[in-house]
């Protein structure tokens, strides 16, 4: 990679970075493109040359969460069946949302995703996430494992918003153990997902 690229990754990085912990400070509608470039120390330039607005910064977050998903289901290796593939996909996304990206982000991302005003990317069926839980409740459903009686895309539709609802009740609350709840939805998704006898 040229000089020129990593200082021009390393800018987008500086904006991102200042942008997010500002919307965390002071919320999203409080913050300027120029508190974005003060903060960051950059430049009005500089900053539409990466972004076309401040609400861009939500949508390259995202597809960072996005990247996290398509690499793990890439990194899996080992026989798993689509049950078990399922809820490891959901235990290390706890990790990655509290170890890597952080509450404060999560939070002031689901806050930025409830305006009225903005479609909602959380919930678009084209993204990663939803493409790779419902790939393999099909995989399920071909092998047995998983109930027939209902569509992959009604199944995948109840299970992220069931999983969004768990992600939300942590960023409203900080004594909110997320593992633990997680843990817990899981137990019942998965039980739901499986064949009635």
């Amino acid at each position: 990679m040229h000089y020129r690229q990593q200082k021009a990754l390393l800018t987008r990085k500086k904006i991102l970075d200042a942008a997010l912990e500002l919307f965390t400070e002071k919320g999203f509608d409080e913050v300027k493109v120029s508190d974005i470039v003060k903060k960051s120390k950059t430049s009005k330039g500089a900053f539409y040359t990466h972004f076309s607005s401040k609400y861009e910064i939500f949508l390259e977050k995202f597809k960072e969460i996005d990247d996290f998903y398509i690499t793990y289901e890439q990194d899996q290796t080992g026989p798993q069946t689509p049950l078990q593939f399922i809820e490891n996909l959901h235990k290390a996304q706890v990790h990655y949302l509290k170890d890597e990206l952080g509450k404060d982000t999560v939070r002031t991302i689901y806050m930025n995703v409830l305006r009225a005003d903005q479609d909602s990317f959380v919930a678009d069926k084209k993204r990663p996430y939803f493409h790779i839980v419902k790939k393999f409740i099909k995989k399920g459903q071909e092998d047995g494992s998983i109930r027939e009686d209902m569509s992959s895309e009604v199944l995948t539709a109840q299970i992220t918003k069931a999983i969004r609802g768990n992600i939300y009740d942590w960023c409203s609350n900080d004594k909110y153990d997320l593992e633990k709840e997680q843990d817990y939805l899981l137990s019942i998704l998965l039980l739901g997902l499986t064949p009635k006898q």
